[in-house]
């Protein structure tokens, strides 16, 4: 497990501050693989917040940006996440889901390495 098995997508799907969202529309307006999926991938390798993912497609990776340890903006996800979902489906996404609203941070994410 690890990032050897990752496609370019899956390293624009996700950014830190959005930076490769462009890359990520051209990737797939150029017909990358949406459907791609890896058997699992590893975020924060050495860290004490490393989370391993598993069974991982560009969708559910970018879903993972909602995780306090990705510390990825709530609404850069979601914009993401209906970007690929139209791409794949050609409809918007049916329910808008917001799974971490209600929850706050004891910690500032800016220093993950603290969080529990």
């Amino acid at each position: 497990m690890g990032s050897a098995a990752q496609t370019p997508l899956f390293y624009t799907v996700n950014s830190n501050q959005n930076y490769r969202r462009p890359l990520m529309e051209l990737l797939a307006n150029a017909g990358a693989d949406l459907d791609v999926r890896v058997k699992g991938l590893v975020w924060g390798g050495g860290f004490e917040w490393k989370t391993n993912v598993f069974d991982v497609t560009p969708m559910s990776y970018a879903q993972c940006g909602l995780y306090a340890q990705f510390d990825r903006r709530e609404q850069d996800v979601h914009s993401n996440i209906a970007f690929l979902y139209a791409r794949r489906y050609g409809s918007e996404p049916p329910v808008r889901n917001v799974p971490n609203k209600y929850l706050q941070p004891t910690v500032p994410i800016s220093n993950p390495a603290r969080l529990p």
